[in-house]
């Protein structure tokens, strides 16, 4: 597989207005060994994620809203939730669609800080969110030439906070 790189390291000193960042990581960068959820009373993993020599990778985004959906649904099989984390990630630059490319091969865990700044954690090694980009030029976010980015996946459970 590709080696993997923030795309922040492409940005530069880029700084739209409104700019955040999304930090994930590809599964097999996780310890699984060392990997065990330990979920406190309060649905949140107590200590970090096990990364093998490693570290989280960056991604700078243009929420359109929040950025971060979480929806339930049932089945006879019991529940399940649709986990989609969508944005943009402006200005269109070749080493960043190389890079974007790269990250269509592997499967996620993303860490994201809500606007109240709690952490939380999406997805799971059993249950990992896919990634897609889009290239855009167009009307609807100003003429911005941008990428339109996807994490998705479903998990069995919910996701689980993280200790700040």
């Amino acid at each position: 597989m590709p080696e993997l790189v923030s795309i922040e390291n492409f940005c530069g000193q880029a700084n739209p207005s409104g700019l955040r960042t999304i930090e994930y990581v590809p599964t097999t960068w996780v310890n699984d060994e060392a990997y065990e959820e330990l979920i406190n009373s309060t649905y949140q993993i107590s200590g970090g994620l096990p990364l093998a020599s490693f570290d989280w990778l960056r991604l700078p985004i243009i929420p359109f809203g929040e950025p971060w959906r979480e929806t339930q649904q049932r089945s006879a099989q019991g529940n399940s939730f649709l986990q989609s984390i969508q944005a943009i990630t402006p200005r269109l630059r070749h080493e960043v669609s190389g890079q974007l490319n790269a990250m269509a091969e592997y499967a996620f865990l993303v860490r994201l800080t809500d606007r109240h700044g709690q952490q939380w954690l999406i997805g799971t090694l059993e249950s990992p969110l896919s990634f897609t980009a889009n290239s855009e030029i167009g009307a609807d976010q100003g003429g911005l030439n941008h990428y339109s980015i996807e994490f998705s996946g479903q998990t069995p459970q919910r996701a689980y906070g993280l200790p700040a």
